[in-house]
């Protein structure tokens, strides 16, 4: 199969024979007969339809069409008349783009190139065969001589025993061990005799009865075993449930609830000769707290109070 190159939208021809039977008699009055498929890029292309025609009446023929994208292509020619042959009609066509191929060699290096590219890729080359301690074949020979001689020698990966402990010392060890062993012997015959986890039911009971017994000694005689401890509930109710009057302790959050109480639902006095401001205790006699009542300058004022200020 011959190969052509062409430009894209460039109009080619190919020619061709049609013989006879016998593979060399050309035959003439045969166009008619031909007929041709074009494959642009790999798929036939049926919008192209070369025209066909012979050249005078020599039996050589002639194909004309013109491939509309770049790529790889062909043409194959047959002869509808079953008893004639085409030779040569076959063929593979090259199309490019003459603006693609200019993109290409525009940016081809100058002729001759530049001699620090040249030698910077001679550098390069050799960097990469010698590595980064830039060794010579020589030394990579020697290096692989000195690699073959330590393997040609392997008694010198052999162990050093020598300071291994010998038969003697391993008895010595033995020995030891054996006392051991029979410390691990003692020790188990103790832990043998311990009570099982949890105790058992009967040594709990015993406990609590020495228990019992040691606390009637220290607080009392009476059954400590089946005492049942208070609930929250019964806790809470005994703190809340204390009277006001029980809460006498200066600080204590009773106390301060028991003062508040008495302020809020008990008897104030505005003194206007003493400018003071007084809360009294639930009894309405006993002070509980006295203030000073000012003004907004900060003067004594029982009339236009603006802040109140603990004596």
């Amino acid at each position: 199969m011959s190969a052509i190159p062409c430009k894209v939208g460039e109009t080619i021809r190919t020619y061709f024979y049609v013989f006879d039977t016998d593979g060399y008699t050309p035959l003439t009055g045969k166009a008619g007969n031909c007929s041709a498929v074009v494959v642009e890029n790999g798929a036939v292309n049926g919008a192209i339809s070369p025209s066909l025609n012979e050249v005078g009446s020599t039996g050589q023929y002639y194909a004309e069409w013109a491939f509309a994208n770049p790529g790889d292509g062909s043409i194959k020619i047959t002869c509808t008349d079953n008893v004639d042959l085409i030779w040569g009609a076959e063929y593979l066509v090259l199309t490019y783009d003459i603006d693609d191929v200019a993109a290409k060699t525009n940016n081809l290096p100058s002729d001759p190139a530049d001699q620090s590219l040249v030698e910077a890729a001679i550098n390069t080359s050799a960097f990469n065969i010698r590595g980064v301690d830039f060794d010579t074949l020589k030394i990579l020979s020697d290096q692989l001589d000195t690699a073959q001689a330590d393997l040609d020698n392997p008694d010198q990966y052999k162990a050093d025993v020598s300071a291994l402990s010998t038969s003697v010392e391993l008895a010595a060890h033995d020995a030891k061990l054996d006392i051991v062993d029979g410390v691990v012997d003692a020790v188990k015959l103790k832990t043998d005799n311990l009570p099982a986890d949890p105790a058992s039911e009967g040594n709990v009971d015993d406990v609590a009865g020495e228990v019992d017994t040691e606390l009637s000694s220290s607080h009392g005689a009476g059954s400590w075993e089946g005492a049942t401890p208070p609930t929250v509930g019964e806790i809470a109710d005994a703190v809340w449930d204390e009277a006001r009057a029980g809460h006498v302790t200066i600080g204590s959050m009773g106390y301060v609830m028991k003062i508040l109480y008495a302020i809020e639902t008990g008897r104030w006095k505005l003194d206007k000769d003493a400018c003071t401001l007084t809360f009294y205790d639930e009894d309405a006699v006993t002070p509980l707290l006295v203030f000073d009542t000012l003004d907004e300058s900060g003067d004594p004022d029982a009339e236009s109070v603006y802040e109140r200020s603990p004596e």
